[in-house]
Order: structure tokens, then C-alpha cells, then sequence
């Protein structure tokens, strides 16, 4: 059985062209969490990079007519613009697809044509992209899944009593009475402070749930307290003047795909919830803010 001759033949944006060697592939990425005094690390899928072509393409005038004088040069024109276009694999059938690596190697042995390295690279639209961003997420689905996860190796760590945020916390409450006293500061600034001071709470949190002290436990409930304060009083400087409602995570999703769930967008998103920023993806159980329908 000759498998070659059961492929389909290649033909990129409606340009065919003959295959001397074909290969494909892709990689995944991830996040590497290294324990302290362990060997091993943790490993977190990040998802699979897109997939990769590469063709070698015989272009010779004596395989047939017209290969370097016509499908040479358009080759050239459709992948020189890097848009993407649609790729037809032998293996696998149609992938929208974009160039990027055109090699043409010119052989004096070989008068009459050239050998084309040619490498795709799948690139699917933003809608694809971002309905299938959750689908296969197979971390911790809570907080408290999460934080178990460490717990076991932190009791091997030798770990302070206490461990501040970086630049100490400040007080929250002497930083909203100044800013509320000036009254000629412009609501957006004020916004934008409200959110610093959300951010530097989240960090004393941090720092408390990587200690084993327990006295510091009650000050992570007032700084929950606090935070609410603080959304109560945001909900009062929103320009839009819709009230802000508070909810909690389902299932993880990405900043892009929960922000448009509640039909706001990214930035909106993100300048009700700043702590969240620096989640790609947000587990599930997290708190965020929204404006009320």
C-alpha cells in the first residue's frame, strides 16, 4: 500500500502545487510551578500552538510546463502579503492558514526550475479562537482546590510568621478620605484610586495565604470587609449610573470571553475589576463586578 498516492493534493488560496516531502506538527505550551526542596514540578497546560505545514515544492519545467514560469510567481504574490488564506493539507483537508517562510533554492545541477521550502501556520479566526479558550482547562476548578494543592508542599517549607506585600499596605481608608476631599479631582482619577487601593489589598491576601499563622486569618476577613466597602462606593462614581452587582465564577473563562458574557468590553470589563488584570484566566469561584442589566 502506497499511502503518498492516497493524499489529497496541495493547493494554497486556489494555486496548486506538486509535493517532494511533506511534514507537519504542533507543541503545547505550559506553566512550570517548581516547589521548594522538591525534584519534580508541577505542570499546567497552557493549550496547544497552532499547528505548522511545511512543503517542499518541486518546481521544475521538466515535471511539467508551467510550474516556475506560472505557479512560481503565484506563489509568490499570495504569500508575500501574509494574509491568511485557505491551505488545503493532503492529511488533513482545508485550514485557513497563513504563510510564513518562503524559501525558493536554486540549483545549477537543476536548470530549469527551483525547490520551494514553503512553512503555514494555522490561523484561525478570533471567534474560534476565543469559544474554545475554557473548553479543555483541567486545573484547580476553586480557590480552595487551588490552595490545597500547595498546602501538602508548604509544610516542608521553612516559612515567617508574616510575609508583607512589596512597599508595605497603606492605609486604605486615610487614601479614599483624600481623594474624596478633593473635590475637584475628575471622577475617572478617583476611580483609578479606588481600583490601587482593591489591588493592594489583594496583595496583603496573597501574602496571608502563603503564611501559617493564623492570628493573620481575621485580617484577611476585614480586608474582605473593606473591599466591599470600597465597590459600594464605586457604585455611586459610575459614569454609566447603573448600579454594580457583585457575582461569583462559574467555571474558569478568560478575560475576553467573560467580559463579553456580560456584554461589556474588555476594557470596561477591566476597569470594573482591575485586580483581575493579571489573570489571563480567571479561576472559577473568583468575585467580579459587573454593571446591573
Amino acid at each position: 500500500m502506497d499511502i503518498l498516492k492516497e493524499l489529497s493534493q496541495a493547493f494554497y488560496d486556489g494555486i496548486f502545487f506538486p509535493v517532494s516531502s511533506y511534514s507537519w506538527g504542533f507543541a503545547h505550551d505550559d506553566a512550570r510551578h517548581k516547589f521548594i526542596f522538591k525534584d519534580q514540578q508541577f505542570i499546567q497546560p497552557l493549550g496547544r500552538q497552532n499547528k505548522t505545514w511545511k512543503f517542499s515544492i518541486p518546481l521544475f519545467e521538466n515535471i511539467e510546463k508551467g510550474l516556475f514560469s506560472t505557479t512560481f510567481p503565484a506563489l509568490i504574490d499570495i504569500c508575500a502579503d501574509g494574509e491568511p488564506k485557505e491551505l488545503n493539507t493532503p492529511d488533513f483537508g482545508l485550514y485557513r492558514a497563513t504563510c510564513v517562510s518562503f524559501n525558493p533554492i536554486y540549483d545549477p545541477t537543476k536548470r530549469d526550475g527551483v525547490q520551494l521550502d514553503v512553512e503555514f501556520i494555522e490561523a484561525p479566526d478570533f471567534d474560534e479562537i476565543e469559544s474554545s479558550a475554557t473548553d479543555k482547562y483541567t486545573g484547580p476548578q476553586t480557590v480552595d482546590e487551588l490552595a490545597g494543592t500547595v498546602d501538602t508542599e508548604l509544610a516542608f517549607a521553612i516559612i515567617p510568621a508574616y510575609v508583607p506585600p512589596r512597599n508595605g499596605f497603606q492605609n486604605p481608608i486615610k487614601a479614599i478620605t483624600s481623594v474624596l476631599d478633593q473635590v475637584s479631582l475628575a471622577r475617572e482619577q478617583f476611580k483609578a484610586n479606588l481600583d490601587n487601593v482593591v489591588y493592594e489589598i489583594d496583595r496583603l491576601n496573597w501574602s496571608i495565604d502563603n503564611t501559617t499563622d493564623a492570628q493573620n486569618w481575621s485580617l484577611r476577613r476585614h480586608n474582605q470587609n473593606l473591599k466591599k466597602a470600597i465597590y459600594n462606593t464605586k457604585k455611586n462614581v459610575d459614569k454609566s449610573g447603573r448600579q454594580l452587582v457583585e457575582e461569583t465564577l462559574n467555571s474558569p473563562k478568560t478575560q475576553i470571553a467573560l467580559a463579553k458574557d456580560l456584554g461589556l468590553t474588555l476594557k470596561e470589563f477591566l476597569s470594573l475589576n482591575a485586580s483581575l488584570s493579571g489573570l489571563p484566566i480567571i479561576p472559577a469561584g473568583t468575585k467580579y463586578l459587573r454593571t446591573s442589566k
